[in-house]
């Protein structure tokens, strides 16, 4: 799929260059870069969306998953706190905020996120889940294995 990801890079590059305030496709290039392991470049890229679209969350939030696979430590919390501040009720941004607060160690900030993601969906189980390791990592063993039990019970056994 390289030759793909390679053909989309070429492509956008194209597209840029006569049309460089095109915030969208500054963004669309960012993944095909990702892919490809240019994460200098793909970081770049995501920048370049936010700087021309500073109200697009999902730039925001490729910014931060690309900060935050290139090992950077505050800058990923920046850029989803800033996708989570444009749209506030979104789920899926709560939640790599929460993830990247529990990757970094922000254990009472990632639970109090899971908790705001639990508030609008009570069952959704990546959170369910997440606060259940932060609970894990804080010692609290009794509390994770509570919140995880109703969902390890209903899960199909094997044959």
């Amino acid at each position: 799929n390289t030759g793909q990801h390679e053909k989309s890079v070429d492509l956008f590059s194209r597209h840029i260059a006569s049309h460089p305030h095109d915030a969208q496709a500054h963004l669309d290039m960012a993944a095909p870069l990702f892919a490809l392991g240019e994460m200098e470049r793909a970081e770049q890229a995501a920048k370049s969306a936010t700087e021309l679209n500073a109200s697009n969350p999902e730039a925001w939030s490729t910014l931060a998953t690309i900060q935050s696979a290139r090992g950077q430590i505050g800058t990923p919390l920046k850029s989803i706190l800033q996708a989570t501040r444009i749209e506030p009720q979104n789920i899926k941004y709560r939640l790599r905020l929460a993830s990247l607060l529990l990757d970094q160690g922000h254990l009472d900030h990632a639970i109090k996120t899971y908790d705001i993601v639990l508030k609008q969906d009570r069952s959704n189980i990546e959170a369910i889940a997440g606060k259940a390791s932060v609970l894990e990592r804080q010692g609290h063993m009794r509390e994770a294995h509570d919140l995880m039990e109703p969902i390890i019970s209903s899960a199909p056994r094997p044959n």
